[in-house]
């Protein structure tokens, strides 16, 4: 946590529409949040409960490729929540809330990962993985990205 790790933008690979990646991307994971729930500040549901507990990692992305990124499609999305029992939950586990990213990186003064990072730009952003109460030695791991991160929330 709080070192940044540079990674090749063509490893993200590109999106519809979008000129194929090439240059740097740092990521920086700043912080680990646990939560019951959270307000819903977009879709008027009142607050969103998790099934367990929310975990939600913060993270600083500094865009230092040729075209912009999208942090929940290219980013999140390659991530994977694993215990130390080797359990994994992916970002798909909380699909059922309505921008629950968005309403946790807002709380933190960020900006949904759905939004854009253009060239030259950073962005503050989080991923959110709902675990089962009591879940311990929690790393974040992404094969594709070569990331592998040791949460301790509450950091």
């Amino acid at each position: 946590m709080g070192e940044p790790i540079v990674i090749d933008a063509g490893s993200l690979g590109s999106l519809f529409g979008e000129p194929e990646l090439s240059g740097e991307i740092i990521l920086t994971f700043t912080s680990v949040v646990q939560a019951e729930s959270i307000d819903d500040n977009f879709c008027g549901t009142g607050s969103m409960d998790a099934k367990g507990i929310f975990i939600a990692i913060f993270y600083a992305l500094t865009n230092e490729a040729n075209s912009r990124v999208q942090p929940a499609t290219q980013i999140n999305s390659d991530f994977v929540l694993m215990d130390d029992r080797d359990r994994r939950w992916t970002v798909e586990g909380v699909i059922g809330h309505c921008f629950l990213e968005a309403n946790f990186a807002e709380r933190e003064g960020g900006d949904g990962p759905e939004h854009w990072v253009g060239p030259g730009f950073m962005g503050r952003t989080t991923i959110v993985f709902d675990v089962p109460y009591a879940t311990m030695g929690l790393r974040l791991i992404s094969e594709e990205l070569g990331i592998e991160v040791q949460l301790t929330p509450g950091s």
